[in-house]
């Protein structure tokens, strides 16, 4: 889980925001994006 808000947070970095400013779909589809990388 730790892992995951790390990689959500390096995603938001990389668009040069915040993640109080992300809407609800980019945190929906970093999210998705991000499970895809951490499954084996």
């Amino acid at each position: 889980m730790q892992e995951t808000a790390v990689k959500i947070n390096e995603h938001v970095d990389r668009e040069g925001k915040r993640l109080e400013d992300v809407t609800p779909t980019e945190i929906r589809d970093i999210c998705e994006k991000v499970n895809d990388t951490l499954r084996p």
